[in-house]
């Protein structure tokens, strides 16, 4: 038993005897605080089907920053892209840069362009790369001579896509990478073997309990990456690369069961939260050496781990990583003969960390009480911590922004039932049915609209794609009746429209304010109940509780009422709030239908949510006077707005910004 003091400068008495009784409740707090396993699950799709995204992109679309992918594959590495996401964590891209091919025979080439990698003079997990007379001869500009010989320039490559980057982002150089000024994204070019080499050939063959023998030779089947950085310190550093085994590293950390992924969770956030608050210790550790630590610890000790054991897996992270730093020598999980803690810290700062750990150790999972992450779990009962899985809006809201941003880019159905089956995720049945309503709202606003030659074409056009419209309503609560009300406006059945309108304000019940905007009403317990005992569907709940706030909101709901005939403006796309279009498509059926009554209360509406929405709900009300033909008033609300966006200084507003100063110059001239 000790006394620890918690931020809030209480003083907590900790009986260390709890923790044996306190692991099933951290489990259940760290899937409610980092993620369950489906929605791990549902972020690993989210960046394969990007990686798909990129594959398919044509080289004149916005993506084209990183270049064509006739020249480069893309690969989403790190935490992020294993299904975590934690503060602070950056999004990793590999573009493979796929036009060159590395090999380490000279005498085996294949393709026009070739490099054989050179080990001569570098250290372990570096190698040199030699092009061939092709490569030097067209990329002279990326080579260096040493020693009477040419090489490829890791210095110089790494450059190579920042013209093309620098047209849309702010990026500088960091390490092998092209990291965003945010420090949010880090861009890594690199090359590719598709042979493993030699200097990693013993890991092949090591005795080991874990991975399996079926995962070992995939990973060898794709081969290893080379990332242009050299070793610290070397003389030729600037044209040293070294091998990166990513790709290996995903495979590896999305072979984790859930425990252990949330124990490598855990010992990141102790990374960031508790050792690098020290300021000798800060910087001396990373992530890649915690990964690194969990791989070893795996292959020599695999077992069953249950959720009952994980602050003891926790703590056994701990003592380990205690021991190699006492003895300075971490190895490479890979190339086992080099040292990652090779000149990475002086005796008192290896001292001074093994003290740290040693004192964490000791503490066990109550180092984490001033954590900014996980402190509040020490707030309340620990005894009370669990977490019901059978329906969680976080997993909704990221499958429903993953389905918009595939969308966007037209990815075909039967390409996302292939990734959703990769990633295991059709045996959650409600998140399989809301992934199908989405995609059958997406085709039925694209095609239902698209205007026929004659009458008897566009009906059988009606008839046919109607039915994916309303498929779509089960997509959440409101936005599939929107989209349906918003065919019937374009198609001028005004009365169908404002009962669809009148209907969903009914359901809704806008007029109670609500915190918590992404669902309408809360899952009572009855609910909850239903679905933990099989008795209720948890689609039906999101059918009714859920609202899609992501935002892409507004290309998710590409088809809205294009005919809207303003004599300023037709573009309804800037609005991103389904609230607030909801009340701007009942002023504009009141106003066409001519209900002198409905118009002013609908304006009351839209003028009530500015409060909540501001932009949406000033742009919109502008557009209203605009219709109205109240000039003065429209301009004086969407100078407002132009003045919002121009001060965010967001280039994503750009085009948005031009629009409105041309709406506004209309009115200029429609007012004198």
């Amino acid at each position: 038993m000790y006394k620890a003091e918690s931020s809030s400068s209480k003083v907590i008495v900790i009986d260390t005897r709890m923790t044996t009784d306190l692991s099933q409740p951290l489990y259940d707090y760290l899937c409610k605080k980092i993620g369950t396993e489906d929605i791990v699950k549902v972020r690993r799709l989210c960046y394969a089907i990007f990686e798909y995204l990129f594959a398919i992109t044509p080289a004149n679309s916005y993506f084209s920053w990183i270049s064509s992918s006739l020249f480069f594959t893309y690969i989403y590495s790190g935490s992020k892209a294993d299904g975590l996401d934690l503060k602070g964590s950056d999004t990793d891209i590999m573009c493979v840069f796929h036009c060159v091919n590395v090999f380490e025979n000279p005498l085996y080439k294949l393709g026009t362009f070739s490099c054989h990698t050179s080990t001569e003079y570098t250290k372990r997990g570096f190698v040199r790369l030699k092009p061939n007379f092709l490569v030097a001869l067209l990329a002279p500009f990326y080579c260096k001579q040493r020693d009477g010989q040419v090489f490829l320039s890791s210095e110089l490559v790494k450059t190579m896509a920042i013209p093309l980057i620098r047209r849309y982002l702010d990026v500088f150089i960091h390490g092998p990478c092209i990291t965003t000024a945010d420090e949010a994204n880090d861009i890594a070019v690199c090359l590719r073997s598709k042979s493993w080499i030699a200097q990693a050939q013993p890991w092949v063959f090591r005795n080991r309990l874990w991975p399996s023998y079926e995962l070992v030779s995939q990973i060898v089947d794709y081969g290893v990456l080379f990332v242009p950085i050299g070793s610290k310190g070397s003389q030729n550093e600037d044209i040293e690369w070294r091998v990166s085994f990513s790709v290996a590293e995903k495979h590896l950390v999305y072979s984790f069961t859930h425990v252990q992924l949330l124990s490598y969770a855990l010992l990141k956030i102790l990374l960031k939260e508790v050792i690098d608050l020290s300021a000798i210790c800060k910087g001396l550790l990373c992530s890649y050496f915690i990964k690194t630590l969990i791989f070893w610890i795996l292959e020599e000790e695999m077992s069953s781990l249950k959720q009952q054991n994980c602050i003891s897996y926790f703590n056994r992270l701990i003592f380990r990583l205690r021991y190699y730093v006492k003895v300075n020598f971490l190895p490479h999980y890979f190339i086992s003969e080099y040292n990652l803690f090779e000149n990475r810290f002086c005796s008192k700062q290896q001292q001074t960390l093994v003290d740290l750990l040693t004192d964490i150790y000791q503490k066990g999972i109550f180092c984490f009480l001033n954590s900014e992450t996980l402190s509040d779990f020490f707030g309340t009962n620990l005894s009370t911590w669990t977490y019901f899985t059978g329906f969680d809006y976080e997993l909704i809201s990221t499958a429903i922004s993953i389905l918009n941003d595939c969308l966007m880019f037209d990815v075909s159905p039967n390409t996302l039932v292939v990734l959703f089956s990769r990633y295991k995720l059709v045996s959650h049945r409600y998140l399989y049915t809301l992934y199908w309503c989405a995609v059958c709202q997406h085709i039925g606003h694209k095609t239902i609209g698209i205007q026929e030659r004659s009458n008897k074409d566009q009906y059988k056009r009606y008839k046919t794609y109607l039915p994916y419209l309303v498929m779509g309503l089960q997509k959440d609560a409101i936005t599939g009746w929107l989209c349906l009300a918003s065919y019937f406006f374009s198609v001028h059945n005004y009365k169908t429209c404002l009962i669809l309108i009148e209907y969903i304000l009914h359901k809704c019940c806008f007029e109670e304010s609500s915190d918590a905007e992404s669902h309408i009403g809360r899952v009572n317990n009855l609910e909850i109940e239903a679905i933990k005992y099989g008795v209720g569907n948890a689609h039906d709940i999101c059918s009714r509780h859920f609202v899609d706030l992501t935002t892409k909101f507004q290309l998710s709901c590409q088809v809205r009422p294009e005919k809207i005939q303003l004599e300023t403006v037709i573009n309804l796309r800037a609005i991103s709030s389904p609230f607030v279009y909801t009340h701007f498509l009942r002023f504009m059926c009141c106003h066409h239908l001519r209900d002198f009554n409905g118009v002013p209360y609908a304006l009351r509406d839209l003028q009530r949510l500015i409060s909540k929405h501001q932009f949406d709900a000033t742009f919109c009300l502008g557009l209203a006077y605009a219709t109205l033909k109240e000039y003065a008033t429209a301009m004086s609300l969407l100078l407002s707005c132009s003045r919002g966006l121009k001060s965010s200084n967001n280039s994503e507003f750009a085009n948005l910004i031009i629009e409105l100063d041309l709406v506004i110059n209309k009115l200029k001239r429609a007012s004198s």
